[in-house]
């Protein structure tokens, strides 16, 4: 949701948008999780209020918040719990999951104060992927072919159409019940779905190979592109109609993936070529995370305990705060992968800029590079 601010100031925020004034991406703060203490965490998905999902090396999840995390448990199975790859929290804390019971899984939707509602659409479940705020799942459903699937608790179980045929996959919903995700055509190219709150199909885009990764409250697609030769990935961005490319951080030969994207069109994921890189695409622009936040990283060995990098950002809210993986050192010569939390989003107009405008300007130029970022 825009500010107050930004509404009370159009003519204002437009002129200082329309200078192409420039600001500078700070942060206030980078935090490791790693509630379950097993030295092995990922912090894949994080809310609007900066609740924070995160799954440990022993087979555990958490809902974290400010220091403070909730074990996520559940009766319905004796095993390792988990979360889809790209984590599914709503804004209500709602955590979307699956349990081993046996050699099967057993799938669900938690919540601190309200327990574990078990996901039952009536068929075999062959993967969950995404969950809304109105608690709607989606997933993959076993069938002829195999298909996608809306389920809530209260109002069934819908089917996603499939627009040649063949096997479609539902891979997140937003919270006004569209759903991304992916089929094939007639001649085997991975196509790009986007569908209705109905089950209908809206839009398809034929991405020859490739995959679909989030959609965000304004409809618009993120996912990646993969060369058919090399196998380097593109990440791109979709709203319907436009598809536009994002391309790898400078120096990266092996592409660059996309794992989330919040209402404003920031998208996050990873960058890959000598290593991977964590990486924030805002405003038309590719940064890397590693040197926006150099200053909270450490040296390898040395005496300082803290993230050697950045590796991969899982998740982005509309604040700007960003989750994901990275390398950490502990002070005392061992390094492990960690869950970080990036905390938080700010732009800080360049002094020349300052100087140039005062008062309601220089305000206006503070909220039209909010808007641009968010």
């Amino acid at each position: 949701m825009k500010s107050h601010t930004t509404r009370w100031l159009p003519s204002i925020t437009l002129l200082a948008c329309a200078a192409g004034l420039h600001a500078q991406l700070t942060y206030t703060n980078l935090t490791m999780i790693d509630p379950g203490g097993s030295q092995s965490s990922r912090a894949s998905a994080i809310n609007a209020s900066g609740q924070t999902l995160v799954e440990d090396g022993n087979g555990n999840l958490f809902l974290w918040s400010a220091g403070t995390s909730t074990q996520v448990t559940t009766n319905l199975g004796a095993g390792s719990i988990f979360s889809p790859f790209s984590g599914a929290l709503n804004d209500s804390g709602q955590v979307l999951g699956y349990v081993e019971d046996g050699e099967d899984y057993r799938y669900f939707i938690w919540s601190s104060g309200g327990g574990t509602t078990e996901v039952t659409p009536g068929s075999f479940i062959w993967e969950v992927n995404g969950l809304n705020n109105a608690g709607q799942v989606v997933g993959l459903l076993s069938g002829e072919p195999d298909h996608g699937f809306v389920w809530s608790s209260g109002g069934g179980t819908t089917q996603l159409a499939s627009p040649h045929g063949n096997t479609t996959y539902a891979n997140a919903i937003n919270n006004s019940g569209q759903v991304a995700g992916r089929t094939t055509d007639e001649n085997f190219n991975t196509v790009a779905v986007r569908w209705a709150p109905d089950g209908s199909v809206s839009d398809t885009l034929v991405l020859g190979m490739g995959y679909v990764a989030a959609i965000n409250d304004a409809g618009v697609v993120a996912g990646g592109l993969v060369d058919s030769e090399t196998f380097t990935e593109t990440a791109y961005f979709w709203d319907g109609e436009t598809m536009t490319t994002v391309d790898a951080l400078p120096g990266d030969d092996e592409g660059v993936s996309a794992n989330a994207i919040n209402t404003f069109g920031d998208i996050v994921g990873t960058s890959e070529g000598a290593g991977e890189r964590a990486y924030l695409y805002t405003d038309g622009d590719m940064y890397d995370l590693n040197a926006l936040v150099a200053g909270f990283l450490v040296e390898n060995g040395g005496d300082t305990a803290g993230f050697v990098t950045l590796w991969n950002a899982f998740g982005i809210n509309d604040a700007g705060q960003i989750v994901g993986q990275g390398l950490y050192y502990d002070g005392f010569g061992s390094t492990y992968s960690a869950a970080f939390f990036l905390d938080s989003l700010a732009a800080v107009p360049e002094p020349s800029a300052v100087a140039a405008l005062t008062g309601l300007g220089a305000l206006g130029i503070a909220a039209c590079r909010r808007r641009q970022l968010r």
